[in-house]
């Protein structure tokens, strides 16, 4: 083989190869995209409410997400490490509440301690839930009230 032809046939080699590891990476790329999930948080500052859409990872800690998201109106989420102590990860499901698990008795057993913030089928304690698929465009709202009964607690 002339100079020439060897260096094209490696060239060839080269470019298969690169074809086939590149193939590889979308098909990965895909499959990573199939589990984000869309969701909007909704913050309540005396009826100002403002919209936050976030990208979830199914099988993400719901809790976890949030704080992955970076909104400062929301920082103080979760004091508690996950213990459903402080109430201060308590939000409200305003779409989609039936495509969630069922609150455990512990998790239950909270709500009734978290007085007019509490609402029948819509409050959850966003460390109790992990990220499904179907919460795709799932709207959550975070009670500014919350914060405020966190704070009391931990004044007393």
């Amino acid at each position: 083989k002339t100079p020439k032809e060897h260096f094209y046939y490696n060239y060839q080699l080269i470019v298969q190869k690169f074809d086939a590891e590149l193939s590889e990476f979308k098909e990965e790329k895909v499959n990573i995209n199939n589990n984000r999930i869309n969701i909007t948080l909704i913050s309540n500052h005396n009826n100002i409410f403002t919209k936050y859409p976030i990208e979830c990872t199914a099988g993400n800690n719901l809790l976890d997400s949030i704080n992955e998201a970076g909104i400062p109106d929301i920082s103080v989420f979760g004091v508690c490490n996950k213990q459903l102590a402080c109430h201060s990860c308590a939000v409200q499901i305003l779409s989609k509440y039936n495509t969630l698990d069922k609150p455990t008795s512990e998790e239950t057993d909270v709500h009734c301690e978290l007085g007019d913030i509490y609402r029948p089928n819509q409050t959850r304690m966003s460390c109790q839930i992990t990220i499904k698929e179907d919460m795709e465009g799932m709207e959550i709202e975070i009670p500014r009230s919350a914060f405020f009964l966190t704070q009391e607690n931990n004044n007393k």
